[in-house]
């Protein structure tokens, strides 16, 4: 039995990433038919059924604990170990696994304030549990501009949690490095981009299905 693969949605706040997984939830069933398995998951924290700690993790961050950057980024990492060890799971019996943000989002978000050395060096030991167990993570990039992050941020102002909270350089920082990204192959990984701009989400459903229809074929 092969194994399935990890599939990654990443891109800033507002790009989209949780709308269009709730779409694939209803469409990758119906087009992959018996062919192919999915399970759908959000980090951070977990919707696994088998990484409850890592949910109670997030749960604890956001309602909570008076935390520093460093200490929260620590708490994400040892959350992102026990989803991963359930992710491998799925994976090792042949089922995909669509993820809302992974390691990417650590890199971008905790990295520019801590540095992006201590944000690889806090997550290893999931790096080396994907690596021990052969598995590729697919990251697709929904990319979007400012325009489109403050437009879309505005219309949702008072749904924002703690997660979303921070300055609009600190935002501004975070669109410039998702949309330098290169498409192609990363440590352990792949990167594939989506433009996410404007209002047409069918449009931005089907390019982001046609690209896991290029990594799971």
């Amino acid at each position: 039995m092969s194994k399935g693969k990890l599939i990654i949605l990443e891109g800033v706040d507002c790009s989209g990433k949780s709308s269009v997984l709730n779409k694939l939830k209803k469409a990758l069933p119906v087009i992959y038919g018996q062919d192919q398995q999915f399970v759908f998951s959000r980090e951070p924290g977990s919707l696994l059924p088998e990484a409850e700690e890592a949910e109670e993790i997030r749960e604890g961050i956001l309602n909570g604990f008076d935390l520093t950057t460093e200490q929260q980024a620590e708490l994400f990492a040892e959350s992102r170990l026990i989803h991963t060890k359930a992710i491998i799971e799925y994976l090792n019996k042949g089922i995909n696994v669509v993820l809302d943000r992974y390691l990417l989002s650590s890199l971008v978000y905790q990295g520019n304030l801590l540095g992006y050395e201590k944000i690889h060096d806090m997550n290893k030991k999931t790096e080396d549990l994907l690596i021990a167990n052969d598995i590729i993570y697919n990251n697709i990039i929904l990319d979007i501009n400012e325009e489109t992050y403050y437009k879309r941020i505005n219309a949702r102002q008072e749904n924002k949690d703690a997660l979303e909270t921070v300055d609009e350089k600190i935002i501004e920082d975070r669109i410039f490095v998702f949309n330098n990204l290169r498409e192609g192959k990363i440590t352990n990984g792949y990167i594939y981009k989506v433009n996410a701009n404007g209002e047409d989400f069918a449009r931005i459903c089907i390019d982001v299905i046609n690209k896991i229809y290029q990594i799971c074929k």
